[in-house]
């Protein structure tokens, strides 16, 4: 107790102290501890003002990861859908082409649209190539006949289809593909039907 004998509290201990010396004591304490006391009830209002505002703040929503449907699985609510065109190139657009592209490679298909992975947007893939709003620029007069399957029924058998080849295509705003090979061109024309909600088995 010699620390505090000069502000009169006696050897006894505290409990002998008066008011007067405590508020002495408290006095003294603060003058020497200012600093760490500013700091810590800095700290504890911070702390108290960050509770407040994470308890009344709306929770952060954290976006649901992207589920790919299998062609057969939307079968039944998109084989007959017709497109609509593509207006704008956003994050939706780039992720449908991502998932033509994904379930191509998974599945093994030449072709695949947009249709087939839930989206009704006029776009199709054939090998590298993504076509966008395409339509039939030109048509030949040849007749081919190719058997052809649908994504969305893979358990039907193939259907023997006739088609009229060569045919060139216009897509994106004027640029022209024309089919080098029967399959090509049996691919092509097969997306365009589906796109316009029409299927090999109708």
């Amino acid at each position: 107790m010699r620390r505090f004998q000069h502000l009169g509290i006696e050897e006894g201990g505290l409990e002998q102290a008066t008011l007067n010396t405590l508020l002495v004591v408290v006095r003294e304490w603060w003058k020497q501890n200012w600093r760490t006391s500013r700091i810590v009830h800095s700290y504890a209002l911070f702390m108290c003002a960050y509770i407040v505002v994470m308890s009344i703040r709306p929770p952060l929503l954290t976006p649901a990861p992207r589920v790919r449907g299998s062609p057969d699985s939307l079968a039944p609510l998109y084989h007959s859908m017709v497109a609509t065109r593509v207006q704008q190139r956003d994050a939706h657009f780039k992720d449908t082409v991502d998932d033509i592209n994904f379930v191509m490679t998974e599945k093994n298909f030449t072709c695949l649209s947009a249709i087939h992975v839930g989206v009704p947007l006029h776009v199709f893939q054939m090998h590298d190539n993504v076509f966008i709003n395409a339509k039939i620029h030109d048509q030949g007069s040849i007749i081919s006949k190719g058997r052809e399957s649908s994504a969305f029924f893979p358990l039907r058998h193939d259907v023997l289809v006739t088609r009229y080849i060569p045919v060139t295509i216009s897509y994106d705003n004027g640029l022209l593909y024309s089919s080098r090979t029967p399959a090509e061109a049996h691919c092509i024309l097969h997306m365009l039907d589906q796109l316009s909600g029409i299927s090999i088995y109708d």
